[in-house]
């Protein structure tokens, strides 16, 4: 368990370091910012910082296809590429967040700007897609410092009436990132190159780093006490065996041995880490504060959305761009719709939260995103590009209106001290739920791709040799080997394949929208 700070007289070498402590440490040490003018740069270093995290989450998903014609990338590669930078965040973001509570969130939020730097320029220069998936993994531990801590420093660097409000800027800014992702990202694969997509994030991060490291102020930090790295380390490697698990039923079904047996083994960790963490001396989370009123309606919430966005957004640049033939800027421009509603509808979350009540906010929010989703599932290949950027708005604006007043609720109550740790609880959630959705949601559309493809080809065994370009996406290559016919048939088969994803993602929202009335019943909005 997380130990509370001790109340005891501190010790020598504490009191030379704090005896003279410099304004800005001073009014951390109070608990009060010292005033709007220092609000707003911690809002603006930590904004820079998310923007960025968000921003390399979704940016790479439209360089997926041009990745794949280069690098020769197989559809499981191509969830690697995401999955790799997802898996890792998971893995460090309860660490993260208590070793930061504990030594010093800027310190840590600075060493994760840095790995991030590091991790981004080996993406551009990997000369192969084993080498790209592991720097991506690098990219994610960089960014699990920076996303499990942002939140956390945030919180508790404004004053408590104004957490609402700032957490829905804080926000939009996270979630404008991911929407911008595939804009920016469409225009850098069609004039520099897809390595630019990740080589651009070299000079951004440094930027991060300085502006952090002169911002963010330093606080007083909990008394050190012994980290739990053994249940995380159980955490990562059950995730990662479960994805492979899911990955390889795509190519041999459920029922295989290749898929039975990792997932059997991820399973078999999840108990052993339960059991573990029963006997632990020191916990991952500090269930003290994540029992209160509404974390855990948040922790549930955030795994369902996890679940439903990641698995069904997955494979949408691929529909775009290679199923109805977008370039990807014009790729990244039919996101636009997603990102001006949820811009535009973030800063009011908190207000109409206090308004309306937090839990019928959150419902009606949910249920506007399902409608949005379930739209995406009608896409078909004569759909007009600014009918999709409608559907994408529609989910945006669900969306825009119901997480942010979540998040600032779950915020205000736990204490200060330990916000690290909650914000890496739900950071955990959050991840955890998007690579399983990939994996699990990836599937089942790639299985059902395949399964159309197959009915299709019938007895030609020339067609049945291309079904792994077809659940690939890569209509290209089906065009050379069969013609412009088949590779038409092959596209819309896909298409079907990538329908049936956001059919069960709209659902994943649904679910998301009937429970929330329940999981927040008496919860309150942030002060």
């Amino acid at each position: 368990m997380l130990t509370e700070p001790e109340t005891g007289a501190p010790s020598t070498t504490r009191r030379r370091s704090s005896d003279h402590p410099s304004p800005d440490l001073a009014d951390a040490a109070s608990g009060a910012p010292s005033g709007r003018k220092l609000s707003l740069a911690v809002v603006a270093a930590l904004a820079a910082g998310q923007f960025l995290v968000g921003l390399d989450a979704s940016v790479a998903t439209v360089a997926l296809p041009r990745i794949q014609r280069e690098l020769g990338a197989s559809a499981p590669q191509l969830q690697w590429v995401l999955m790799a930078y997802v898996v890792a965040g998971a893995a460090l973001a309860l660490p993260v967040g208590a070793l930061g509570d504990r030594l010093g969130r800027k310190r840590l939020y600075l060493g994760g700007a840095g790995l991030f730097a590091v991790g981004s320029l080996a993406s551009a220069l990997a000369p192969s897609m084993s080498v790209l998936i592991g720097a991506r993994a690098l990219q994610g531990v960089g960014a699990a410092a920076l996303g499990s801590l942002a939140l956390a420093m945030l919180t508790t660097s404004v004053d408590k009436d104004r957490i609402g409000s700032v957490v829905g800027i804080w926000t939009a800014v996270s979630t404008a990132a991911m929407a911008l992702g595939p804009l920016i990202g469409g225009l850098l694969v069609q004039s520099v190159g897809w390595r630019w997509v990740f080589g651009i994030n070299v000079p951004l991060a440094l930027a991060v780093l300085v502006v952090a490291a002169a911002k963010l102020p330093s606080r007083p930090v909990r008394d050190a006490a012994p980290l739990e790295w053994i249940g995380s380390a159980l955490v990562t490697i059950a995730l990662i065996s479960l994805s492979l698990g899911l990955n390889a039923a795509e190519k041999t079904g459920f029922a295989s041995v290749r898929a039975l047996l990792p997932i059997a083994i991820g399973l078999g960790v999840v108990a052993v880490a339960a059991l573990q963490q029963r006997r632990a001396k020191v916990q991952m989370l500090d269930w003290s504060q994540l029992s209160r009123r509404p974390v855990p309606a948040a922790l549930v919430l955030s795994v369902l959305l996890g679940l439903a966005l990641s698995g069904s957004l997955f494979q949408l640049t691929l529909l775009l761009q290679n199923a109805l033939g977008f370039s990807p800027a014009e790729c990244g421009l039919v996101t636009l719709g997603a990102t001006a509603s949820f811009i535009i509808l973030s800063p009011l979350s908190g207000k109409l939260a206090k308004r309306f009540g937090l839990a019928p906010l959150t419902c009606t929010g949910l249920a506007l995103a399902a409608v949005g989703m379930f739209l995406l599932s009608r896409v078909g290949d004569s759909t007009a590009a600014w009918v999709i950027s409608a559907d994408l708005a529609v989910l945006g604006a669900g969306l825009g209106i119901a997480m942010p007043a979540v998040s600032a609720a779950t915020m205000s109550a736990v204490d200060p001290e330990a916000a690290g740790s909650a914000s890496g609880a739900l950071n955990l959630a959050s991840q955890v739920a998007s690579v399983l959705g990939i994996a699990i949601i990836g599937s089942i559309a790639m299985s059902r791709t395949g399964s159309s493809w197959d009915s299709l080809a019938g007895s030609s065994h020339h067609l049945l040799e291309l079904r792994p370009e077809v659940v690939a996406g890569d209509f290209e290559a089906v065009r050379k080997a069969v013609g412009s016919s088949d590779a038409t048939r092959a596209a819309q088969v896909f298409t079907s394949g990538v329908g049936e994803a956001f059919r069960i993602g709209a659902l994943g929202l649904a679910v998301a929208a009937a429970a929330a009335p329940f999981l927040l019943r008496g919860a309150r909005s942030a002060d």
